[in-house]
């Protein structure tokens, strides 16, 4: 009974496992695009920048605060450099030390020197003021304000390519769904014409028509079925899963959300577009930059104070001895400079900084008229593509009539096969191109929410 107790539990715990690891990834379109954005390489690409943008503040930060060096050395001289003096030098006299004489010039060994020598020093450096380093830091933060545009403009085009690649998805499925319904009716038909050829009530012939129409919607079926697939391998491509195996969308696809009137005016909200922000961003650093080169005419004033120990002894040796004299000595003060002239190069890098204002000023008037036109023919494209989904619903209704009315006359033997198959085929080219424009005017949305700034915000 214990063996077959614990058999029971493997089974159950391997069931549970397996269950768990059949669970389908389902996606509401919304965590479609959370996912996507998450995994998604190149919005971390742009966050990777983003950290590196902060931790260059950090560094622009670590100019200012104290720099703090030490450095010991240790020289042995194996060879002194000798001392030179003038023959009537009065000093020569009182030194007593043996020396040269060669053209004129006297020449005697470096009593002074030791052969060996060590010092051991401690520096500090303190930037008390500099005008260039105040607006580097503001500079520094307006660039890591910048990064940010970066990922967020990152996020948008993720959430562009995932929500037009899932309603990809959705439409092929619909279509797959559709012509699997249109292939059980018209193969219910062909099975019941055959029946009627061998009673003698209908021709060959008929026959025939309602097979080929019966294979062309099969292979439709087929082309159908091979583009959702790629469809789905798309998406899963575009939110960064390695494989569109499990997964499963819960959106359906509504109309309701494409019966929104949307007037575009001229007072549009430019600050709703990312490129907008980041051109404002942009403005702001060539702003700073041209403060930066105009405090680089303002004196700099550094601190500086060291302090450290210093010794000789003939023989290197004793050098490491504790009781070598070490001899301590110290400095402090402070550093002016003051810029006088450089060459006109800092006029010119000002006059540069500010014809590139001038651009981007000229891009900010261009990219206006761009986001406006853009508004403008999205919001058009929009529109025709719902009047034209409206069109297409009715005529797929319309076809669906057409299709009852020819089967039920065609089945009281008042109409001809030939009309009813060419009433499917009307009602598959409807099918066809319903789906088609409901398709066109879901991209034709997300294309206007972009224009507007709409498509993705931060949270």
């Amino acid at each position: 009974m214990r063996g077959i107790t614990i058999c029971y539990l493997l089974m159950f715990w391997v069931g549970i496992n397996c269950a768990q690891a059949q669970t389908p990834n389902t996606y509401s379109l919304k965590e479609a695009i959370d996912f996507a954005i998450k995994n998604n390489m190149s919005v971390q690409s742009a966050q990777t920048d983003n950290a590196i943008a902060k931790a260059k503040v950090k560094e622009t930060v670590g100019i200012g605060l104290p720099q703090i060096n030490a450095e010991a050395k240790m020289t042995h001289h194996f060879q002194l450099q000798p001392n030179f003096f003038t023959p009537n030098s009065p000093f020569l006299n009182k030194m007593g030390v043996p020396f040269t004489v060669n053209d004129g010039v006297v020449t005697f060994p470096n009593i002074f020197q030791l052969q060996n020598s060590g010092t051991a020093t401690a520096t500090l450096n303190q930037l008390i003021f500099d005008g260039s380093y105040l607006v580097g830091l503001k500079a520094a933060k307006t660039y890591t304000e910048l990064s940010e545009r970066n990922i967020t403009a990152s996020k948008i085009t993720v959430a562009e390519n995932v929500s037009k690649a899932y309603y990809s998805v959705l439409v092929a499925e619909e279509r797959s769904q559709l012509l699997d319904k249109n292939l059980a009716r018209l193969d219910s038909m062909y099975k019941q014409t055959k029946a009627m050829l061998k009673n003698g009530l209908v021709e060959k012939i008929d026959v025939d028509r309602i097979e080929v129409s019966l294979n062309n919607i099969k292979i439709e079926q087929q082309k159908t079925a091979r583009l959702v697939q790629l469809s789905r391998e798309l998406l899963a491509f575009q939110m960064g899963l390695p494989s569109a195996k499990d997964l499963v969308l819960t959106e359906k696809l509504d109309k309701t959300n494409l019966d929104k009137t949307v007037v575009v005016n001229n007072e549009i909200d430019y600050t709703q577009r990312i490129e907008f922000q980041t051109i404002n961003t942009q403005k702001a650093l060539n702003q700073l930059e041209q403060r930066n080169i105009v405090a680089g005419y303002y004196p700099k004033l550094y601190g500086f104070a060291s302090y450290g120990y210093v010794t000789a002894n003939p023989k290197f040796g004793r050098m490491f001895d504790v009781s070598n004299n070490w001899s301590d000595y110290s400095s402090a003060g402070l550093n002016l400079q003051i810029p006088i002239f450089d060459g006109f190069q800092k006029k010119y890098k000002y006059q540069q900084s500010r014809l590139t204002a001038k651009k981007l000023e000229l891009g900010t008037e261009q990219l206006k008229q761009s986001i406006s036109l853009q508004a403008k023919q999205s919001e058009a494209n929009w529109l025709n593509s719902l009047e034209t989904l409206s069109i297409q619903q009715r005529n797929m209704e319309l076809a669906q009539q057409v299709v009852k009315v020819t089967k039920s006359k065609y089945q009281q033997g008042v109409g001809s096969n030939i009309e009813v198959v060419n009433a499917e085929t009307s009602l598959k080219e409807a099918h066809t191109n319903y789906y088609g424009a409901l398709y066109d005017a879901l991209i034709a949305k997300i294309d206007l929410d972009k224009a507007l700034g709409k498509l993705y915000t931060e949270q």
